[in-house]
């Protein structure tokens, strides 16, 4: 089973994966997003967390990251965290669920989007992944127009689910790529 590769550079980021020394400006950063990220995170429930507590978060997932089960990534520009980017084995054999958050001020300026085109072209390149999704709340608009841009095929509306964050309906997209060739 192959890897990803720890770093991504794209034209105006670089996309990495987390060190424990991000810790504490991962805590930081969260903090002051509180009340941007709480709506539509589930992680969002166990913050505010101790610095330890992020750090073995930090170490939970080296972990998968060597299991090739998850792939956490924080998203810097020029230096600064502005947001996280992973890829998660939950959709069966072959496939990666992306999620992703941003810092409310690096909304609407396409970081995400370029985030999730450089990691989808990375993990496609996998010989044992064969499509990537993404799932999100049908409220959640502004995580609707990541796979939009990026030509990803709406594949289901899903029937309703538990709400896992405030803003949730429960009922969500599924979106999905199995290959750049119609990645924008």
């Amino acid at each position: 089973m192959g890897t990803m590769p720890s770093e991504l550079e794209t034209e105006r980021l670089t996309i990495r994966k987390y060190k424990k020394s991000d810790a504490e400006e991962l805590g930081m950063v969260i903090a002051a997003n509180d009340e941007h990220l709480r709506p539509w995170m589930q992680w969002m429930s166990k913050d505010p967390i101790s610095l330890e507590q992020r750090v073995n978060i930090i170490e939970v997932w080296a972990s998968q990251w060597d299991e090739t089960s998850d792939f956490e990534y924080g998203i810097y520009k020029e230096d600064e965290l502005i947001g996280g980017v992973a890829l998660r084995k939950r959709i069966g054999p072959g496939g990666y669920e992306i999620s992703y958050w941003l810092t409310k001020s690096s909304t609407k300026q396409g970081f995400m989007t370029e985030s999730v085109k450089a990691i989808s072209i990375a993990a496609l390149e996998l010989d044992d992944v064969d499509r990537i999704e993404i799932h999100h709340d049908v409220t959640n608009i502004p995580s609707k127009s990541i796979p939009t841009l990026l030509n990803y095929e709406m594949i289901l509306d899903s029937s309703p689910t538990e709400k896992l964050a405030p803003n949730e309906t429960g009922i969500e997209y599924i979106w999905r790529l199995t290959n750049t060739d119609h990645l924008i």
